[in-house]
């Protein structure tokens, strides 16, 4: 492990996961102020109305605002990195693997999601729960929309940002408990939109694509789990499911699917140990 200043590797870690958040502020921003030139005849005769409009016209387009600040972010993480002359694939870690551990990884995804629901529903608060229910992953713009930002586009932008950029730059600096657990719980706070519940739940999905990543050394083989996971939870009414079943059968079948998740787990675990 290298000597280094463990706030400056922290913060160094962090610097891509600013440069998201100053996009997706920056977005809004710049339509706000298009939007004051515009109808700058209604800012200056009903100011209220106008902000209110504004506000409403914010929040009906913010997903088409995260698709954009996601698609810049890739831009200019790109951009970075030729300017430095350094290779991203490399960085990221965007390796080929087996087409096994292809399939593996999503199997390991699913049935996480799968002991997860079934678990969480009996071991967490029901505020807990309900929250993380009401919070779902569809967004606005039809079915072909879904697919392509909350199956493609979000999952490879957060993986490229978490594990691919984040991870690689902590690892062999910090402990690798460390550099598995931060970018996870940060993966965590940033789904708070649905409270305790999905802040739990993302991060426990967070370690799960970290354990992914370092065990295959792939970031393909993660953001494959991660689009798995988005598209089954897109269509997964959990809270119908767990209504027509006992506790005592959820806690079964919470059990089961943990107990196949590990078994999963442990096979892509030895693979990587073979091939090294």
């Amino acid at each position: 492990m290298k000597k280094e200043n463990i706030v400056k590797v922290i913060a160094a870690s962090l610097g891509f996961v600013v440069l998201l958040f100053f996009l997706q502020s920056l977005v809004p921003l710049i339509y706000q102020s298009y939007y004051s030139i515009a109808y700058s005849e209604l800012r200056t005769t009903d100011y209220e109305a106008f902000t209110e409009q504004v506000m409403s016209l914010i929040q009906a387009n913010t997903n088409l605002f995260n698709v954009i600040s996601f698609v810049l972010f890739l831009v200019v993480v790109i951009v970075i990195f030729r300017i430095k002359k350094a290779s991203l694939l490399t960085r990221i870690r965007w390796n080929p693997v087996p087409k096994q551990t292809y399939v593996l990884a999503g199997l390991f995804a699913i049935f996480f999601l799968l002991a997860f629901n079934f678990l969480s529903d009996i071991l967490l608060p029901k505020a807990w729960v309900q929250g993380a229910e009401d919070y779902t992953v569809i967004v606005s713009g039809g079915i072909f929309y879904n697919i392509m930002f909350v199956v493609i586009l979000g999952p490879l932008v957060e993986e490229i940002l978490m594990r691919g950029l984040m991870t690689t730059r902590l690892l062999g600096r910090l402990p690798l408990w460390f550099a598995v657990a931060f970018p996870a719980i940060l993966f965590g706070l940033g789904h708070a939109a649905g409270g305790m519940g999905q802040i739990v739940g993302t991060t426990a999905l967070g370690l799960l694509f970290a354990l992914i990543f370092i065990w295959t050394n792939s970031l393909r083989a993660a953001f494959l789990a991660h689009a798995v996971n988005n598209c089954l939870a897109m269509f997964m009414l959990w809270s119908e499911i767990n209504v027509d079943i006992s506790t005592g059968i959820q806690l079964i079948l919470g059990i089961i699917t943990l107990a196949i998740c590990v078994y999963i787990g442990s096979l892509i675990y030895m693979r990587r140990i073979k091939k090294i």
